[in-house]
C-alpha cells in the first residue's frame, strides 16, 4: 500500500478542503489534439483498472484520483477532441457503461475518505487542544517556581571590600592576544578586541544525515515517477522471438503489458501483434486485437520494444 498523503504539508487540514484538493488533481487532465482519440479511450480503461486496483489495496486517495480523472476526461473533456465524431458507437456505449460503473464507486469512495478526514480532524483538534492545555500548565509552573534575583544593597565598608579592585594574573596577561599579534589562521574570527587563544577548544562538528534515509510518499499527488519492475530475460526473450526478423534485416516490435501492484507496475506480458517491418521501421497492425488481449488478461500497457 503506497504511504498516506500528509495534507499538512499542503497547509490542508479541514476534512472538505482535503476532499477538494484531491477532486482538483483529479480535474488536471486536458485533452491534446494531436492524440489521436482512440487513445484516449484506451487509456481511459487502463486508468480505471488501475483505480481497482488502488482501492482493492486500500490505497484511497489514489483511486478517488483516478476515478475522477476518468469521469472528468470522459464527462466533461472529451467531446472537445476533433475526432469525437468518429468514434465508433459501439466504443462509446462501453465507455458510458464504464462511467455508469465507476460513478457509484467514486461517491461512495467520496463519502468514506471524508468520514475518515472528519474523525482525524477532531483528533486533531483535540490533540491541539491538549497541547495548549499542556503548555498553559507548563507555564504556570514555571511561573509558581520561579525565583526573583536578590535585590540587596551595598552600603558603606562592605562595598568597598566587595569591590575593591585585585591584581591581575600575571600568567593570564602572558596569554593576551592584541589585535595586531593575530595569527593569520583563516579560520580564526577577525572580530575585534582582545581574544583568549585556546588551542585545545575543539569546534562542534555540523550534524549530517544521510539524504537517502529521507521518507518519500508514493501517492499520486506527488508526481513521482512510480517503480516499474521487469524481468531479468526479458531482453532475451524478445531477441529470440525477432531472431529470424533480425537474420532477415527487419525490425520486430513488442508492447510491453503488465499490472499495478503496491503501486509498482510490474511487467508481466510482451506481446508481439500482426505488423509490418522494414530494416528500420515496424507498424503494428489490427490494434483492436492487442486491446482484446489485455482485456481478457487485464493487463495494462506500460511501454513497448523493437
Amino acid at each position: 500500500m503506497s504511504k498516506r498523503v500528509n495534507f499538512a504539508e499542503f497547509g490542508i487540514v479541514e476534512p472538505h478542503a482535503r476532499l477538494k484538493h484531491l477532486a482538483n488533481h483529479g480535474n488536471l487532465s486536458d485533452i491534446d489534439l494531436n492524440i489521436p482519440i482512440r487513445r484516449y479511450y484506451r487509456s481511459g480503461m487502463e486508468m480505471v483498472r488501475m483505480a481497482n486496483v488502488y482501492l482493492s489495496e486500500g490505497n484511497l486517495e489514489d483511486a478517488y484520483i483516478l476515478y475522477m480523472k476518468f469521469m472528468t476526461l470522459f464527462i466533461e473533456k472529451i467531446k472537445s477532441h476533433p475526432e469525437y465524431k468518429t468514434v465508433a458507437a459501439a466504443t462509446k456505449q462501453q465507455n458510458q457503461a464504464k462511467l455508469k460503473e465507476v460513478l457509484p464507486i467514486t461517491e461512495k469512495l467520496k463519502t468514506t475518505l471524508l468520514g475518515r478526514y472528519e474523525k482525524e480532524y477532531t483528533q486533531f483538534l483535540a490533540n491541539k487542544e491538549a497541547e495548549r492545555a499542556k503548555e498553559a500548565a507548563a507555564a504556570r509552573e514555571r511561573a509558581k517556581n520561579s525565583i526573583p534575583p536578590p535585590t540587596a544593597s551595598l552600603s558603606g565598608a562592605s562595598a568597598a571590600t566587595d569591590f575593591a579592585p585585585s591584581a591581575p594574573n600575571a600568567e593570564l596577561l602572558d596569554s593576551i592576544v592584541y589585535p595586531n599579534d593575530f595569527p593569520s589562521d583563516p579560520n580564526r574570527s577577525s572580530s575585534s578586541g582582545l581574544i583568549l587563544p585556546d588551542s585545545d577548544k575543539k569546534h562542534p562538528t555540523r550534524p549530517t544525515f544521510d539524504r537517502n534515509l529521507k521518507p518519500s510518499s508514493s501517492s499520486l499527488l506527488d508526481g513521482t515517477l512510480r517503480t516499474v519492475v521487469v524481468p531479468i530475460d526479458t531482453m532475451t526473450s524478445f531477441l529470440e522471438l525477432a531472431k529470424s526478423n533480425t537474420q532477415s534485416n527487419v525490425e520486430t516490435c513488442a508492447i510491453l503489458a503488465g499490472a499495478l501492484a503496491h503501486n509498482q507496475l510490474i511487467l508481466t506480458h510482451m506481446i508481439l501483434p500482426k505488423q509490418k517491418g522494414t530494416s528500420d521501421s515496424c507498424n503494428t497492425m489490427n490494434e483492436e486485437e492487442i486491446f482484446d488481449v489485455q482485456d481478457q488478461h487485464n493487463l495494462i500497457t506500460l511501454g513497448w520494444i523493437h
